[in-house]
């Protein structure tokens, strides 16, 4: 299997599987009068039951997570969120290495290349494109909070993903 296959796989699954568990999910929130929050979102390419010993699976979706087809699948995927009426949206992880366990982080190690990291593209575009201000007192405190990260795109503010329910404790 190739990356561009994994990652034409992903794409099915982020327009048809996900999508609609966004918006059943959606449809939940909005019964209930509540927004719909993702709390440790994104990509996870992982082997599991035993698979995660395929050194050869490990490189193929290590490979898959750091192609440049990422960002646009990132894109695609957050396009849904807000179509479905997505509100907050935390990515899992901010730094972490991609390895057998999984590849979760928005950057792979704290210095790297910013070019070679398509997810904080992603995510740096998502928020450059519908970041507004937030409002209330809680808000305020989340910005506080990403703008002294040297790195913040692990928590995306946007006109869309705010939620004024959120707290973050630190």
């Amino acid at each position: 299997m190739s990356v561009d296959q994994v990652n034409n796989i992903q794409l099915g699954h982020i327009n048809n599987c996900a999508m609609q568990q966004m918006q059943s999910n959606s449809s939940v929130a909005n019964r209930y009068g509540v927004k719909l929050v993702a709390y440790e979102g994104g990509e996870s390419l992982v082997g599991y039951g035993g698979a995660e010993n395929n050194t050869a699976l490990t490189s193929l979706f290590g490979a898959a997570s750091r192609s440049s087809q990422m960002t646009s699948l990132y894109g695609q995927y957050f396009q849904n969120w807000v179509n479905a009426g997505g509100d907050l949206f935390v990515h899992y992880t901010d730094v972490a290495p991609f390895s057998k366990w999984g590849n979760f982080g928005t950057l792979e190690y704290q210095d790297q290349d910013l070019n070679t990291a398509p997810k904080y593209q992603a995510l740096r575009l998502l928020r450059s494109s519908t970041r507004r201000e937030p409002t209330g007192p809680d808000l305020v405190r989340v910005q506080d909070y990403v703008d002294r990260r040297s790195r913040s795109a692990w928590l995306t503010p946007c006109h869309a993903f705010l939620s004024p329910t959120l707290y973050i404790i630190y």
